[in-house]
């Protein structure tokens, strides 16, 4: 075994616990006849079926700086996945330089579903004057979100992530090289960026005001029109 399927191997086994966890059968390199017919011909690393019912999530891993024709086939499988609604595409970025180290990406769905529930809580929050103070909870769990949104539309883009993009600017710069956020909106991402982080670092006097949240919220719905073009947010 290469030492490249053999790391693949060893964090796909890593992985089995959380699927089984959630009811999923899992199946490292699956054969045909544990295949649905339109996933035959891709042969994804792993899947995982639920013990009853139709569909599945298939695990795809995308290394950072890994081989072109690896992206290339996860972008195809992406595609291909995108149209059966009873399955989602789960991708894994490895990172070798890490000892091997690997980190799950939100599905789109995820972070849609994430997104709303956010934008829900920033309702009630301004609708009460006295809660005002937490919309600083709101940029620190929502600034997140704008990232693991970006990093999944690049993956998406089959763009083969720079080590940079394990970083909050590294993410906006992608982002911007690749003409998936305009400079205005990649100088809006600064600004609340260091406003997440003086918040982050204890500097809590800072002032965050509704807009400021607003603000960040237009960014991430436009990183998930982008990455799914059906996403629709009032």
């Amino acid at each position: 075994m290469s030492a490249e399927r053999n790391m693949e191997t060893k964090l796909l086994k890593s992985l089995q616990p959380r699927y089984e966890g959630e009811g999923f059968r899992f199946i490292i390199e699956p054969d045909a006849n544990d295949l649905p017919p339109f996933l035959r011909s891709y042969r994804p690393d792993a899947i995982a079926r639920p013990a009853a019912g139709e569909g599945g999530v298939v695990i795809g891993i995308s290394e950072i700086k890994g081989p072109a024709q690896k992206a290339k086939n996860l972008e195809q499988l992406a595609r291909e996945v995108a149209k059966h609604k009873e399955w989602r595409l789960d991708i894994v970025l490895a990172d070798r330089a890490l000892q091997e180290s690997w980190l799950l990406v939100p599905s789109l769905a995820e972070l849609e579903s994430d997104f709303r529930a956010l934008k829900r809580d920033f309702v009630e929050l301004t609708a009460d004057e006295e809660s005002i103070g937490d919309l600083k909870v709101q940029l620190l769990f929502g600034w997140p979100l704008f990232e693991a949104a970006g990093r999944r539309v690049l993956l998406e883009h089959d763009i083969d992530l720079p080590r940079d993009a394990l970083n909050s600017k590294g993410v906006i710069d992608n982002l911007v090289t690749e003409g998936l956020i305009s400079d205005d909106d990649a100088a809006s991402a600064i600004d609340l960026l260091r406003l997440r982080n003086l918040i982050a670092h204890g500097y809590l006097k800072q002032e965050v005001n509704a807009e400021d949240i607003k603000g960040l919220f237009q960014l991430i719905e436009k990183l998930l029109r982008v990455g799914a073009p059906g996403f629709h947010e009032s």
